[in-house]
């Protein structure tokens, strides 16, 4: 399963305003496959958008992925930061995504290396 039936862009998130990884469907940008174009209810992705459970499975790991990894960076940047200043850990207030501002480059640069991997074929993992 390592083409997607929907050319993968990056969009927006109109809840967080980060950046996710989803598809153009009837004129919306489908991120989460399993909720409506509004998110206001809850779909099924086959009948919805005419995408299978397992590709609708796969964009939702592949956002989750992008927080996971956003996270990470962030708490790899803390560590070095706080290792250099001689700051014992958790001596500094914890990074969040809420920061918006110092997240959205974060995630964008993720989102468009991921985009990259899936669409030349080279993710090994469904």
């Amino acid at each position: 399963m390592r083409t997607f039936p929907y050319p993968l862009n990056r969009g927006e998130d109109p809840v967080t305003g980060l950046p996710v990884l989803g598809f153009e469907h009837e004129g919306h940008f489908i991120f989460d496959p399993y909720r409506s174009p509004d998110l206001d209810r809850d779909v099924d992705p086959l009948q919805a958008y005419e995408l299978p459970h397992a590709h609708a499975d796969r964009l939702v790991k592949l956002n989750k992925l992008l927080l996971h990894a956003t996270r990470a960076a962030l708490e790899a940047g803390r560590a070095v930061i706080q290792q250099e200043l001689g700051l014992a850990p958790g001596n500094v207030p914890e990074l969040s995504l809420d920061e918006e501002r110092a997240t959205r480059p974060i995630v964008q640069t993720l989102a468009d290396y991921v985009l990259r991997e899936v669409t030349a074929g080279r993710s090994k993992k469904g």
